[in-house]
């Protein structure tokens, strides 16, 4: 799935993914999130996951060491776009996990 917020210009980014993804055959998912929550409350969201140790970092990249030390550093830093970006990733996972669970399965009729 292709998570991306729409508050702003975003959308027209998710429009040209889906149609992007589709002339190529793939049909990724795009979901638009609008993001009313304040940001600063959106990433305190991840605490108790992070308190739990239920995300994993990938070792070695430059962009996990960017993302972490901007977790270490929330609230006080001046960039804080990668926990925003981890939240919505999480919310957007578990989106999908409850509408797995939710989605109505066929009933198969025997005759």
């Amino acid at each position: 799935m292709f998570a991306v917020e729409t508050n702003q210009f975003q959308e027209l980014l998710a429009t040209q993914i889906a149609a992007v993804s589709k002339l190529r055959g793939m049909m990724v998912p795009v979901k638009g999130y609008d993001n009313r929550v304040n940001k600063l409350v959106r990433i305190r969201r991840l605490g108790p996951y992070l308190a739990r140790g239920a995300i994993r970092f990938k070792g070695g990249s430059p962009a996990t060491k960017l993302l972490v030390q901007q977790l270490r550093d929330f609230p006080l830093a001046d960039h804080d776009d990668g926990p925003d970006a981890l939240e919505l990733a999480l919310r957007a996972m578990i989106d999908m996990w409850n509408e797995r669970l939710t989605r109505r399965r066929p009933i198969r009729v025997r005759a």
